[in-house]
């Protein structure tokens, strides 16, 4: 959630710094939900969607070095604000949220 909360912060320093945090958490939610799931079933589709991830994030970095994209410099305070509200959003969607939205409670 920090990760997809650093693409809409303007400024921030974890965008600064990994230039495409939205494909990098989709990276880290294949990944543990693979881990956490570990059927075939889950392993084929998050594994599938890992792989495009991979692919996609390396796909845009070569097209941000082909085309000299310069991002932004993060500023403390928008990175600590990103921090703020990836965590918030976090805590929101583990405690109540994805057993709403997915029917699967992950904390008891």
């Amino acid at each position: 959630m920090v990760l997809m909360a650093a693409v809409y912060v303007p400024r921030n320093a974890i965008k600064a710094k990994l230039h495409h945090p939205m494909v990098l958490s989709v990276k880290v939610w294949a990944l543990a939900h693979m881990f956490a799931n570990g059927s075939l079933a889950h392993v084929v589709l998050f594994g599938s969607m890992l792989i495009w991830s991979v692919l996609l994030f390396k796909a845009s970095r070569a097209r941000d070095k082909r085309n000299q994209v310069v991002y932004a410099p993060g500023n403390k305070g928008s990175t600590i604000l990103t921090l703020e509200i990836g965590i918030a959003m976090w805590l929101v969607f583990v405690g109540w949220a994805h057993g709403w939205l997915i029917g699967v409670q992950v904390m008891p």
